[in-house]
């Protein structure tokens, strides 16, 4: 078997040397495990290709046992004149490393690794002139994952060379740039780029809004994003200038749909906004009372037995016999609306309506077509009875 060595190939065979199809062991090595084997990765080599990189290989017949990118001119913090660079060696052997090693030496590369396995730390390196027209497909970049886009030309850096915005070339999946894609624009307020047809082109902002953040007050778009409208709490939108905030809730809503209310020293919203016997209130307020989806003032409301509040009108007071302290006596008034009421009452002699069962009869006494409650009937004295007047006023 021949001896492994390196070989320089041009940039027209990177695809080829990428392609996992032409690998001499499949899945072996970091070779195997490089993202950017896949055959969807081919068209972001045309990255490599435009830009006049090469590549060092070991290969086996026509197999691909190890592969590594030449970067031919790259510039160095405080050196005056550009060197040649191998990246980072994907091999399918350990054993092929030193190879490589050697094999830059000889030529004086600066490589990505030192003797060994270990990285090697590198100032500040970059490389100028980068061709991305027609390039929306960009590779993994081991050491110039930096792309910065700018009038003067674009360039590849290891570190920071400028404080401004840079595409990161260290994706292992997706290698699409929508920031490359002529057909792909920023969105004004996200800065995120997106499909222009995904997008309307506002004049106000000179700049494009994204179709799900465009809301309309009038005939009017705006980006839901900008600071001189509100949303209103329901759902509508609204200059700021035009906006009021509604007392009890805190939402803001626009002026012409809402009222003003002296006794709130606020708004209310038109869909708060609600009228008892002339009068407007908010239904919100602690005044106001919600029974079978209409609205009462608390003071003319009964409290039922589970805490809600029933109006009066609509309501009867059925109450039990129990015995308390031995004693047979009339207590628990419950208040519940009239067409509730399916059970057939005893009206006392005192006025109360007690329920017509079992339990209570047994207390009771028909006399004259009055009842009363048996152990005061009984009684001599006239003080029982004449029993206690029930009274309907309600603390």
């Amino acid at each position: 078997m021949a001896e492994d060595k390196c070989v320089i190939w041009p940039a027209t065979k990177i695809k080829y040397a990428y392609d996992e199809d032409n690998y001499l062991k499949p899945g072996v090595g970091i070779l195997g495990a490089s993202s950017m084997r896949h055959k969807r990765c081919q068209r972001s080599i045309n990255f490599y290709i435009k830009n006049k990189a090469k590549i060092v290989v070991i290969t086996q017949g026509n197999k691909i046992k190890a592969r590594a990118i030449l970067w031919p001119e790259v510039h160095v913090k405080d050196r005056v004149n550009p060197v040649a660079y191998m990246d980072r060696v994907y091999y399918s052997e350990e054993k092929q490393l030193p190879l490589f090693y050697k094999f830059a030496v000889k030529n004086k590369w600066r490589t990505y690794y030192g003797e060994g396995t270990d990285k090697v730390s590198h100032p500040l390196m970059w490389i100028d002139d980068i061709n991305i027209k027609n390039i929306i497909y960009l590779p993994y970049m081991d050491t110039f994952y930096r792309l910065y886009r700018r009038t003067d030309g674009n360039t590849i850096s290891n570190k920071t060379k400028w404080e401004t915005s840079y595409l990161e070339l260290h994706r292992h999946t997706d290698n699409y740039f929508r920031e490359l894609d002529p057909n792909s624009i920023a969105e004004i307020y996200s800065g995120s780029y997106m499909s222009k047809k995904d997008c309307v082109f506002i004049k106000r902002y000179d700049g494009w809004v994204a179709k799900t953040s465009i809301v309309t007050i009038g005939t009017t778009y705006y980006s839901r994003f900008d600071d001189s409208i509100l949303e209103c709490s329901d759902g509508t939108y609204c200059l700021r200038t035009d906006a009021v905030e509604e007392c009890f809730t805190g939402g803001y809503m626009h002026k012409k749909n809402s009222v003003k209310l002296d006794k709130y020293n606020g708004y209310v919203s038109a869909l708060n906004l609600i009228v008892i016997n002339g009068e407007q209130y908010h239904k919100q307020d602690k005044l106001v009372v919600c029974y079978d989806e209409h609205y009462f003032l608390k003071k003319h409301c009964f409290k039922s037995e589970t805490g809600s509040s029933i109006p009066k009108h609509r309501a009867l007071i059925l109450s039990d016999i129990k015995l308390i302290d031995g004693v047979p006596t009339i207590v628990d008034a419950v208040y519940i609306p009239d067409y509730d009421c399916g059970e057939s009452l005893i009206e006392m002699a005192t006025g109360e309506l007690v329920r017509d069962t079992k339990d209570n009869k047994q207390y009771t006494i028909r006399r004259s077509g009055k009842v009363y409650l048996k152990h005061l009937y009984r009684s001599k004295t006239k003080t029982e009875k004449n029993q206690l007047k029930f009274s309907f006023m309600v603390s």
